[in-house]
Parts: C-alpha cells; sequence; structure tokens
C-alpha cells in the first residue's frame, strides 16, 4: 500500500506547486466571479525576474450571456521549499498586463 501511496503523493506534489493550471485558474474565477466559469487559459508570464509573481490571461463566459469576457489575475508565491506553490489570486492592476 505505501508503495502506491508515495508516487501519488509525489505527483500531488509536482502537479500543485507550478505555475497556475488552468485547474486553478478555473477555480478562482468560480470564486471571484460567480455564475462564471473558465473559458480558457491564454497565457502565463512571470512579473518579475524572481518570480514572486505570476500574471494570468484567460477568458471566461457567463451564465446568461453569450460573449467572452478577459481577465487577468495575478498569483503570489505562497511557499517556496523546494517546490513553488502559487496562491492568492487577485485581480490584475492595468500597469501589470
Amino acid at each position: 500500500m505505501t508503495r502506491i501511496l508515495l508516487p501519488l503523493l509525489g505527483l500531488g506534489l509536482l502537479t500543485g506547486c507550478s505555475a497556475p493550471t488552468s485547474g486553478t485558474v478555473a477555480a478562482d474565477v468560480i470564486r471571484l466571479y460567480p455564475d462564471c466559469q473558465l473559458d480558457k487559459l491564454h497565457q502565463t508570464r512571470k512579473l518579475d525576474a524572481e518570480g514572486k509573481e505570476v500574471l494570468a490571461k484567460f477568458t471566461y463566459t457567463c451564465k446568461n450571456e453569450t460573449h467572452l469576457r478577459y481577465g487577468n489575475l495575478v498569483y503570489s508565491k505562497g511557499m517556496d521549499t523546494g517546490f513553488t506553490i502559487f496562491c492568492c489570486a487577485r485581480e490584475a492592476k492595468p500597469e501589470e498586463i
């Protein structure tokens, strides 16, 4: 049983500890914009040389609307102990886009 759990734990750490993924952004779109859902994650890029903040550019749709909306969220580095975890999504400031 331990042989199965250790690789799964490692895989979970690796998938959850990188730049924001479409799954992460999708969850934050639902949380920040009620009745909306992620359409597509278009790009992620570092905002500073140290990589402490990452900008995620995406499109999303909202209930009872037919057009796409454009969104930009900034993720801050939450932890770096060999694995980097980004958290704390906030809307990007105009100068960050």
